[in-house]
């Protein structure tokens, strides 16, 4: 994504990651994305929130305020939290319903802001910052400005814009050996050091196979350069041949037609340059710079006109570079020659490898804007797909209108069966107004779209890829059902969440536990919006009778009925009558012929009464019985709901905290209470792994085997074990 950020973007990434260093933390939040972007100082953001009475000093103050500080130890390569990725996504977002195409400061701000969970905006209302008015005070710099499109202007210095997310890994890695070292510069040689360091680009890959090794390549820079004075600035500047290199990298990668600098154009734009301390390091481990260029580009397949007088063209020529890596239509990744699928996505790298019905892999719409990956899932009226953005090179959902019976000529939607022109193209405009209602919604619990189009004679829906389960499997996998504090937490957020579509007059019509997904970072997100209408309050209109059977109140049932929120806060109370229980409610029809809906604390004695009472109030058969609204919902258990969220948040914080100083790979691990104890779960390229430490510190269950990995995990447990007795006695 950062190849799509400008210079002052960037450079407020960089400094929030040394405010990250600052207060001794090992990642990356959103508190560090908002003081890089105050520290940044003379772009867009920077002035919005300035003229807030948002500075530096007092946003630094609020922070410490909330997290505190760390251990003190800082790894050389910082990770971003899950929110301040999400923070990320969001600006993307954002830059696009604005029409740019570049990433600034201003979206970053725009994006924070919409990330309502995180530290940031806790500290932005504590300075009492109003998100609407800062909202429209960069709108309102943005428009004052003759050229917003900063990205399209040509600035001297701006060098950013056409990297990858990998060469701007290797710049902040250079500038990382830089400040290892003491200086005050980043030079040719920090430069070489970034790329080594950097490891999964083409150039790290050419210079391992060459025996070249960072250690080997910092003993050689501090012999020519020696130390520095250990005081070195936040800012660190490029010199004068280090900015050559970057322009040479611009000319290597127009010369071989790609659209982007990546790590390969960096090395061979470091050669080119020839007279800096990283060619000289180069040449004293042992190297020819000249054949070094041609056994890069042999790596890339290409044939190359090379400026260089000495080389005319190059191909192909040793045996161990002919096995080129099969790099994924979807995500990208370089996959060996011999792969079927994707290692990092899954996507199938062979056209003969589709589900049944399904697009074939590497398919693309809206003239190559979007590329279909593996099917994700197939239902009544659709399939659903992992796909790519590829011009932004990020992984989106694919929606596309399917419904049964129907066929595919080629890529053509054609309809069959029980189908009529009539009735097909009304379910396909069913689906698009899916797509235009769910683009009205801006909310972390709101499943978001970007795009709805019609091609193929039917209808895409482009949307964020989440990556989690729905609570229908979460209960299948686990004990069949929730602890009162998991299960009102998570109905919690979906109310928050359905407060946006009811404000906007329109009823979801579906809330049920298979539509409700827990991602991997622990968002709550409320999805498939297929059943979505407006309504008009108190009215009886006519409706189509889409329902589920036991979430769906006797009102639906009917075509001509009067519904409002009461309609869903019905499907409310019965996911949440499912989650705790584990069963799934008595339908509605069933119970106006008399068939009994047993209260909640019958079937789960640990149901307080305050909860079953509130779930069987929300379930009432009479609309007027129900509570009105979602407000109302939550006020019959908002002393439960306080205490809930109170915890999680002091829970999800404490553990945060806690684990950024002893795992590099907080985003990974997961800490549950559970009633012998403790569990602290990881989950990395494969299965999940968990350890299970009872209260008085001793492990009970290990996965993983006794590994390294499970020693770290250990020392994490005790950790928080340490530091969550405190409050053990309140979730009793």
């Amino acid at each position: 994504m950062f190849e799509r950020f400008n210079e002052k973007a960037i450079k407020a990434i960089i400094l929030a990651q040394e405010e990250a260093r600052r207060l001794g933390h090992n990642f990356v939040g959103t508190e560090q994305i908002l003081l890089g972007l105050v520290a940044e100082g003379t772009d867009i953001a920077a002035k919005a929130l300035k003229s807030m009475g948002v500075n530096l000093k007092n946003t630094r103050l609020e922070v410490e305020k909330i997290i505190g500080r760390g251990s003190g130890f800082v790894t050389s390569e910082i990770p971003f939290t899950p929110r301040a990725k999400r923070i990320l996504e969001f600006s993307l977002e954002e830059s696009r319903q604005l029409g740019h195409n570049y990433i600034g400061t201003e979206h970053l701000l725009l994006g924070l802001i919409r990330e309502e969970e995180g530290v940031a905006v806790r500290v932005l209302e504590n300075l009492k910052v109003n998100f609407s008015r800062i909202r429209k005070q960069v709108l309102l710099i943005l428009n004052r400005s003759e050229t917003p499109d900063t990205f399209n202007k040509p600035t001297e210095g701006r060098v950013f814009e056409h990297f990858t997310e990998k060469s701007i890994k290797a710049f902040m890695l250079a500038q990382e050996e830089s400040r290892r070292m003491g200086h005050n510069f980043v030079g040719t040689e920090q430069i070489l050091l970034g790329l080594i360091a950097e490891a999964t680009g083409i150039a790290a890959k050419v210079l391992r196979d060459k025996g070249i090794k960072l250690k080997n390549v910092r003993i050689e820079v501090e012999k020519i350069i020696g130390r520095g004075s250990g005081f070195v600035a936040i800012e660190i500047p490029f010199t004068p041949r280090a900015k050559r290199v970057l322009k040479l990298s611009l000319e290597e990668a127009q010369q071989l037609q790609c659209f982007s600098i990546d790590t390969e154009h960096l090395l061979l734009g470091l050669l080119q340059e020839g007279e800096g301390v990283g060619a000289r390091v180069l040449e004293n481990l042992g190297l020819n710079l000249s054949k070094l260029r041609t056994q890069i580009i042999g790596t890339l397949g290409k044939t190359f006109q090379a400026s260089d007088s000495s080389i005319s063209s190059v191909a192909l020529t040793s045996e161990s570079y002919k096995k080129v890596d099969v790099p994924c239509p979807v995500c990208h990744f370089q996959n060996s020659a011999s792969a079927t699928s994707c290692a990092s996505c899954g996507s199938p790298l062979t056209r003969n490898s589709t589900t049944l019905d399904a697009l074939p892999p590497g398919s693309k719409l809206l003239a190559g804007a979007y590329t279909v990956g593996k099917v994700l899932g197939q239902g009544g009226f659709g399939i659903t797909y992992l796909g790519s953005d590829t011009q932004l090179k990020s992984l989106v959902a694919i929606k596309e209108f399917f419904p049964q019976n129907c066929r595919r000529q080629g890529s053509t939607l054609t309809f069959a069966g029980t189908w009529t022109q009539v009735t097909f193209l009304d379910a396909k405009q069913r689906f698009l107004e899916e797509g235009r209602t769910l683009r009205q919604f801006s909310h972390p619990g709101i499943v978001r779209v970007f795009h709805a189009f019609e091609e193929n004679n039917t209808v895409y829906l482009v949307m964020e890829y989440l990556r989690g389960k729905n609570l229908a499997a979460l209960l299948e996998e686990g004990n069949e059902r929730m602890s009162e504090l998991e299960a009102v937490g998570c109905i919690q957020k979906i109310c928050k969440a359905l407060e946006v579509v009811h404000q906007a007059n329109f009823l979801h019509r579906d809330i049920k536990p298979e539509n409700i997904i827990v991602t991997e970072d622990r968002r709550i997100v409320l999805i498939d919006f297929g059943a979505a209408k407006q309504y008009i309050s108190g009215k009886t209109q006519k409706h189509s009778t889409v329902m589920t059977p036991g979430y769906a109140p006797l009102e639906q049932y009917a075509q001509q009925a009067k519904r409002g929120t009461y309609t869903d806060i019905y499907a409310l109370g019965a996911t949440l009558y499912h989650l705790l229980t584990g069963e799934m409610p008595v339908s509605a029809t069933d119970r106006a012929v008399g068939v009994e809906l047993r209260s909640p604390e019958q079937l789960n004695p640990n149901v307080s009464q305050q909860v079953a009472q509130a779930v069987m109030q929300a379930m009432a058969m009479k609309i007027s019985d129900r509570p009105q609204s979602v407000g109302e919902f939550l006020s019959l258990f908002s002393s439960e709901i306080d205490d809930v969220s109170n915890s999680l948040e002091q829970l999800d914080n404490l553990f945060r905290n806690l684990v950024s100083q002893y795992h590099p790979f907080a985003e990974y691990l997961g800490f549950k209470k559970s009633e012998e104890g403790f569990t602290v779960s990881y989950r990395g390229t494969g299965d999940v792994q968990y350890i299970q430490i009872n209260k008085e510190g001793n492990i009970i269950d290990d996965t993983t085997m006794g590994t390294i990995r499970s020693l770290r995990m250990f020392v994490i447990g005790a950790a928080l074990l340490g530091g969550v007795n405190q409050l053990w006695n309140n979730w009793e």
